[in-house]
């Protein structure tokens, strides 16, 4: 549960050029019989092929805050800039996708507008992240994300422990005490984007079901931070109101095999963490090897 300084080599790696295609999911709050589609890309096949891999990494991005629909994982500079050039120099097989409610992901809108708002909470969002893993041959795979897909990923580790190898948690959001002033600004937030964008109804309904996310009780009735056996990488940045550095503290606490790294600012963040990253999702993946019997 160590504490370290955010101290690494500026690293660069460029990405894959664009090439998208659809990955079903259904999540719990989804209307019988729809399914909703994630725009996904493989980052990398790594090595073995992607389809025969077994541990691999799955990226996600953080919430469109103001206008869901213009987030990506290509718009959030936190996985672009950390998250997929740390997985690119790991070499291990990565994936890295739109989460519902962004971009171009279709077919829960309606569901969103019956009263789902629920499937846009983090515990939700897990399904749909470890839905996706499997549809990419992943059995077991490295969980990572900024800010929302932070906590979606650590949402999917303490729901399917057996399926998540290692969990990389860029700049955690408010949970907790801290999320009731975050809430009110989130739903403030939806009734600005209904006005700016009259065309884009289902924009506000995303802001609203994200107001809905928090992580698990601290008191951890359930035992889901004690179920999450699995190496954490936290990674925050000193000053960032919205993720704030007492969430992240405070996980490293809860999370039996969590490591946290602080960075002064941003751009010293962006400057070091690629950097970690890799040496995290190497190391879970030479680990994961050794437990198979490999070399």
């Amino acid at each position: 549960m160590a504490e370290e300084p955010s101290e690494g080599l500026t690293h660069t790696c460029p990405l894959p050029p664009p090439k998208l295609f659809s990955v079903e999911v259904r999540g719990p709050h989804d209307a019988q019989g729809s399914t909703v589609e994630l725009p996904c890309e493989v980052l990398s096949e790594g090595r073995p092929p992607l389809s025969s891999a077994g541990v691999g990494a799955v990226l996600t991005h953080g919430l469109g805050s103001r206008a869901p629909h213009e987030r990506t994982h290509r718009t959030d500079s936190y996985v672009t800039e950390v998250l997929a050039p740390g997985a690119l120099t790991a070499g291990v097989p990565a994936v890295w996708y739109t989460a519902r409610g962004h971009g171009t992901s279709t077919g829960w809108e309606a569901s969103a507008s019956a009263g789902g708002l629920s499937m846009f909470t983090w515990d939700a969002l897990s399904s749909d992240m470890l839905q996706l893993a499997t549809a990419t041959s992943f059995p077991r795979f490295i969980a990572c994300g900024n800010s929302m897909g932070s906590a979606t990923s650590l949402w999917a580790a303490a729901r399917a422990p057996e399926r998540v190898a290692g969990v990389v948690m860029v700049r955690a959001p408010t949970a907790w005490d801290t999320r009731m002033e975050r809430r009110g600004k989130l739903l403030r937030n939806a009734a600005r984007a209904a006005e700016a964008f009259p065309d884009r109804p289902a924009a506000r309904l995303v802001l609203e079901g994200a107001a809905l996310a928090d992580l698990p009780p601290e008191g951890d009735p359930e035992g889901l931070y004690a179920a999450v056996a699995c190496p954490v990488l936290l990674l925050s940045i000193e000053g960032d109101a919205a993720h704030p550095t007492s969430t992240a503290r405070r996980l490293r606490e809860l999370l039996p095999r969590a490591t946290l790294h602080v960075a002064p600012d941003a751009d010293a963040a962006k400057a070091q963490w690629p950097a970690i990253v890799a040496d995290f999702i190497r190391d879970v993946a030479a680990a994961e090897r050794r437990g198979a019997g490999g070399a």
